[in-house]
C-alpha cells in the first residue's frame, strides 16, 4: 500500500525542467539567457556607436546557437566546447558576472543588468543572406 501511495504522490508532483546549458557547472536558466541576449545586443550597439569591430554576425549566430542548446534534450557545458559561440557566451558570462560583482567602474554599474534582462527579452535574430543582426522586436499593436 505504502508503494502504492508513493507512486501516486510521484505522479503528481510536477517535475522541473534541468537546465540545458551550464557554466562551470551553474545551470543557466532563461533569466540568464535573456541577460545573454541583452548583452549581446548592447555590445553590438556600442561597438557600432564607438566605430569599433562589427561583431553583430557573431554574436547573433551564438545567440541562436545559445536558444538551439538551451532548448535541446541533452545539457551542454559551455566551458567544454571549443566553438567560437561558446567562446562568445563564455566571455559574455564572464563578464556580466564581474559587472553583478561591481568590478566594472565606474561607466558600468550592477543596476545595468537589469536592462540587458530586459533587452534580452525583446532581442530577435534577423537573418541575411551574408550576415545576421540582433534586433529588437518591435510590437505593432495600436492603440485607442
Amino acid at each position: 500500500m505504502k508503494k502504492i501511495l508513493l507512486a501516486l504522490i510521484l505522479c503528481f508532483i510536477a517535475t522541473t525542467a534541468n537546465a540545458k546549458l551550464t557554466m562551470n557547472g551553474a545551470k543557466l536558466e532563461d533569466l540568464h539567457i535573456d541577460t545573454i541576449k541583452g548583452h549581446l545586443y548592447e555590445s553590438t550597439r556600442l561597438q557600432k556607436e564607438q566605430g569599433l569591430k562589427d561583431n553583430s554576425d557573431l554574436f547573433a549566430r551564438s545567440t541562436e546557437w545559445m536558444e538551439k542548446l538551451h532548448k535541446s534534450e541533452k545539457t551542454f557545458e559551455i566551458g567544454n566546447i571549443s566553438q567560437k559561440e561558446a567562446k562568445v557566451l563564455a566571455a559574455s558570462i564572464f563578464f556580466i558576472s564581474r559587472v553583478e560583482r561591481g568590478e566594472f567602474v565606474p561607466k558600468i554599474m550592477p543596476a545595468t543588468i537589469g536592462v540587458w534582462i530586459e533587452l534580452g527579452r525583446l532581442v530577435v535574430i534577423e537573418k541575411g543572406e551574408n550576415s545576421w543582426k540582433l534586433k529588437i522586436k518591435v510590437n505593432n499593436t495600436k492603440t485607442k
